[in-house]
């Protein structure tokens, strides 16, 4: 059964209050109005762009499947995000914008990056891969989180960036931004030795299901 518009921006979750940035990360099938033109979403846009701590906003359409919209925000704080969703005022309006773009069920979570609490550089590359990373069986948060924000592992974050999914113990997200589709995959294939024990000890602890986006920033 399909998810209506108006539930998209309804606290359907439980919020867990935190004054850090956080990455609003929406996913959902898109209309063929959004695949044609994708600035059918922007009324909805202009409105969110607006809303207290709302800062960057970018979207775009899934490479491998050219189906699935993705909606990309970095809010001051999950507070602010709440606060929007909480307006009986503004939200009818923001469900109105979104109908000609939102196609069917949606997922959306909260990522609380390190060691970039607003990885802007990885959102404005090319094409940017989103890395779901879900903890193995047996596996734990410190498994992950002690290689992943190891500076001596993945640096200052300009290579890339791990984030905490606020409403999912188990899962985290990986953000890198890349040249091109194809950079990747040279690199995954290469003969990187750093790479190659990366990969190697993620798969070790983590299952990972990988998608790659060209976004477009939102400009009102």
């Amino acid at each position: 059964m399909k998810t209506s518009t108006s539930r998209f921006y309804t606290p359907i979750f439980k919020f867990i209050m935190s004054s850090t940035v956080v990455v609003e990360l929406a996913t959902f099938p898109a209309t063929e109005a959004y695949k044609a033109d994708p600035t059918v979403i922007h009324p909805a846009l202009e409105i969110i762009s607006k809303a207290k701590g709302a800062r960057n906003i970018y979207h775009g359409l899934q490479y491998e499947d050219k189906a699935t919209a993705y909606l990309v925000i970095i809010w001051d704080s999950l507070e602010d995000h709440h606060a929007l969703l909480s307006d009986k005022d503004i939200y009818p309006k923001i469900m109105e914008g979104f109908a000609t773009s939102i196609g069917g069920p949606h997922n959306l979570v909260h990522v609380a990056f390190k060691p970039l609490v607003a990885p802007i550089a990885h959102l404005t590359a090319p094409i940017s891969e989103f890395a779901v990373q879900t903890l193995k069986e047996g596996k734990t948060n410190a498994d992950l989180e002690g290689f992943v924000w190891n500076p001596a592992v993945t640096g200052d974050g300009s290579q890339v960036v791990v984030g905490k999914v606020v409403e999912k113990e188990d899962q985290y997200v990986l953000l890198k931004g890349w040249e091109s589709y194809e950079a990747h995959q040279n690199a995954r294939n290469g003969n990187d030795e750093n790479v190659k024990k990366f990969i190697t000890y993620l798969h070790t602890v983590v299952d990972t299901s990988v998608a790659h986006v060209p976004l477009k920033e939102y400009k009102a």
